[in-house]
């Protein structure tokens, strides 16, 4: 049996297969409900030209009634193709007219967000940290909380300093009357760019480390009136955090990445928090035109017309006939070794396990492992 300090396991069949078996569906409703911030923009828009010339330009057409990349929503099969029952759940919709042939498409509003980090979950801090794939995640999850949830103001920082902001989410015991009054948690959120790999495949290799905010941040257990404000139901969990990591988008050497990825994995192995909730999002390739080639003869109020691709298959077809760029075709190595260490880390007979060390985990200060294969260079 899993103690109350282990993290819940992932029952999902929809969660657990996301992204292996879907298509692509354009979907202008969806893209009328869904496309924009519902409660006001935290992040500003980027300084460079084309971010500059693509916030606010948009004009809608009959081709395009709302910004192309809004349109374009994911649809999971299900596998099953004679399934049965409705959805039930008022945010909940149905993916296609064939309600056996697709999961559910489930949006979370700010506010369901809300009750499941604070109330259900039991979070207390989020933690951010990876490359710009991991920043704009970051800055999409403060526009979609909105204005109404984040407290504090987003600033921009150089990528070597953390950025950090918080969201106030309203809670309640649920076994309180109806007219008891709610209380509010402030979640701190810290987010920063790591250091590792290289920008361009024949510049020098850069160190990949937890900086010693992130280490703070992580480890940190102060956490004031966060965890006198917890629900009494909620009492048998203890206060987490989570956090969302990534790298890959700029390795080209598969040596380099299989040193960095255990360094990450030791690097949580020797905080030792196993209560925590942490996440590593693989890596998913580009359009080779997603940015134009010459934004002053691009017309930015029509907007672009990338259609994402189906599979990886298709991917390594277009690469194929027109040349590998930027080592894309490297990331589904990325992922099946990231993949397969983070088993090995979470394996309860496996002595790089964080459990063996408890709560307040010592493990072994060397972020190398020597146990594993040589790579080779790719």
């Amino acid at each position: 049996p899993r103690s109350r300090s282990h993290p819940p396991l992932c029952r999902s069949p929809a969660l657990l297969h996301l992204g292996r078996d879907g298509t692509w569906i354009q979907d202008w409703d969806h893209a009328r409900r869904h496309g924009n911030y519902p409660n006001g923009r935290v992040v500003p828009a980027k300084k460079g030209r084309a971010e500059r010339l693509t916030h606010g330009r948009f004009r809608p057409s009959e081709e395009a009634p709302f910004p192309w990349p809004t349109s374009w929503r994911w649809a999971a099969r299900t596998g099953r193709g004679n399934g049965n029952g409705n959805a039930t759940d008022a945010t909940a919709e149905w993916e296609s007219e064939s309600e056996s042939e697709f999961y559910p498409l489930r949006v979370t509003t700010a506010e369901e967000m809300c009750h499941l980090l604070a109330s259900k979950l039991n979070v207390r801090k989020i933690a951010f940290y990876g490359d710009s794939l991991t920043m704009s995640q970051y800055e999409s999850f403060l526009n979609l909380m909105g204005t109404s949830f984040v407290t504090s103001s987003f600033s921009e920082n150089p990528s070597s300093l953390p950025s950090r902001s918080s969201i106030a989410c309203p809670t309640k015991d649920e076994n309180a009357s109806s007219s008891s009054s709610s209380s509010s948690i402030t979640i701190p959120i810290f987010m920063q760019k790591d250091t590792g790999g290289s920008y361009r495949p024949q510049d020098p290799r850069t160190e990949y480390y937890f900086s010693e905010e992130l280490r703070s941040f992580l480890r940190d257990d102060d956490r004031d009136n966060h965890h006198h404000n917890t629900n009494n139901h909620r009492n048998d969990t203890p206060p987490r955090t989570l956090a969302i990591f990534n790298m890959g988008a700029h390795y080209h050497n598969t040596t380099w990445y299989h040193q960095d990825m255990r360094i990450l994995l030791h690097s949580l192995q020797r905080i030792g928090r196993t209560a925590d909730l942490y996440f590593f999002r693989t890596n998913v390739p580009g359009h080779r035109h997603c940015h134009p080639l010459n934004d002053k003869f691009f017309d930015w109020d029509r907007g672009t017309r990338d259609r994402p691709y189906d599979d990886i298959e298709e991917f390594m077809a277009f690469l194929s006939s027109e040349g590998a760029i930027f080592d894309w075709e490297k990331f589904p190595m990325w992922n099946e070794y990231s993949a397969e260490w983070i088993e090995r880390f979470n394996a309860r007979d496996s002595p790089w396990s964080p459990w063996k060390y408890g709560e307040r985990g010592h493990g072994d200060n060397n972020d190398n492992d020597d146990d594993d294969d040589d790579d080779d260079d790719a």
